[in-house]
Order: C-alpha cells, then structure tokens, then sequence
C-alpha cells in the first residue's frame, strides 16, 4: 500500500489528463482539481478510516492514467513498427 506521500509526488511529477472516465458511471471533468481536493481531504483527516474510499478513489485514478499511458504507448510502437 503505497502512502498518501507517495501517492502525492507521483500526481506531482506526472501529466495529468484534464479529464477522465473512470468507468460508465463516474467522469472527472476536472482530473487535476479532483485530484488536490482528494489529497487535501486526506491530509486534513489523517489517521480517520471514514476516508479510506478517498484513498481508494487516488489509487484507482493513478492506475486508470497509468494502463492508458501504457496503451497509448503501446499502440503508437506497433504502428511504428508496422511502417
């Protein structure tokens, strides 16, 4: 379980997309914001397990960007590849 510190750097040194669909139901229109409100919420209510899903919420965030980083890459290599 990665802490909130960590989960903070890697939101700051990392390009964010300005929105994101985390699944049918639930859009961030503002990833960014989302994301400084969820930290903020956390770092005000440290230690209080009533936040977990705020936690939660930051994980899901960083790996949904992550797999579709990771896709976007791997689909522009098998183009390249294919030329």
């Amino acid at each position: 379980m990665e802490s909130l510190k960590q989960l903070k750097e890697w939101f700051e040194k990392n390009e964010l997309p300005k929105s994101l669909q985390i699944n049918k139901a639930e859009f961030i229109p503002n990833t960014q914001k989302t994301v400084e409100t969820l930290i903020l919420t956390l770092e005000h209510n440290s230690g209080n397990s009533a936040y977990l899903p705020y936690y939660d919420q930051l994980v899901e965030i960083k790996e949904i960007i992550i797999n579709s980083n990771y896709e976007k890459k791997n689909t522009i290599k098998a183009k390249q590849k294919a030329v």
